[in-house]
């Protein structure tokens, strides 16, 4: 998908929720800064967040932890 992004292929990710996107905060900010900065908008269908605005990237960092505390306690059990 990046390098799709990266050569202008498309111009927007659409995705159910955070967690569909990444399973780690710092995988999920990772991929969000690549798409910025390929001009590439993320967005959710289930979760309105616009992480162009500081408060929609805050939320967008909640979810994504309590992504990763949720894939962690998964693994745990």
């Amino acid at each position: 998908m990046l390098s799709n992004a990266r050569r202008g292929d498309f111009n927007k990710v659409i995705a159910v929720k955070v967690d569909r996107i990444a399973r780690s905060l710092q995988d999920l900010l990772e991929i969000a800064g690549t798409l910025g900065n390929y001009n590439v908008d993320l967005e959710f269908t289930d979760q309105d967040l616009d992480i162009s605005s500081s408060q929609g990237r805050l939320m967008f960092q909640i979810l994504g932890a309590f992504t990763e505390y949720e894939r962690e306690i998964i693994r745990e059990t």
